[in-house]
């Protein structure tokens, strides 16, 4: 099973997501799922009851808007216990020490700065769910 979840503040930008990712996953069973704030994205990971079934993608902006921010996400246990954790940062910050930090982390493959573009899609597509 694989799943992507967009963790992302922008109600805007889940649509623009959205869009970008269903004519690459229109072949591929992939469930996309969504969380607005860091409590939906943290209830949705810790709910999940097919984690250690399920290959994980995480879209996920740095500036959670609500008092908390990507990093915590990143630096918590949360996803943990998943067979499988790719996460790709779409973040409004260009900031080089931003883009190293995210590096840092294992599970972090590549790092957007918004406004994010059809490539996108595709190199989620081919990095994902295609392998």
């Amino acid at each position: 099973m694989k799943k992507i979840l967009i963790v992302e503040d922008e109600p805007i930008l889940h649509i623009v997501y959205r869009q970008l990712l269903s004519n690459e996953l229109s072949l591929h069973d992939v469930e996309v799922l969504s969380a607005y704030d860091f409590d939906e994205a943290v209830t949705s990971l810790s709910q999940d009851e097919e984690k250690e079934q399920t290959s994980l993608c995480v879209i996920l902006d740095l500036d959670l808007g609500d008092g908390h921010n990507g990093w915590e996400i990143l630096n918590g246990s949360y996803l943990a216990g998943y067979k499988r954790v790719l996460v790709f940062i779409c973040s409004s910050s260009g900031s080089l020490a931003d883009q190293e930090r995210a590096l840092e982390y294992p599970q972090v493959i590549g790092y957007f700065q918004k406004p994010i573009q059809q490539h996108f899609a595709r190199i989620i597509a081919s990095k994902f769910v295609a392998s």
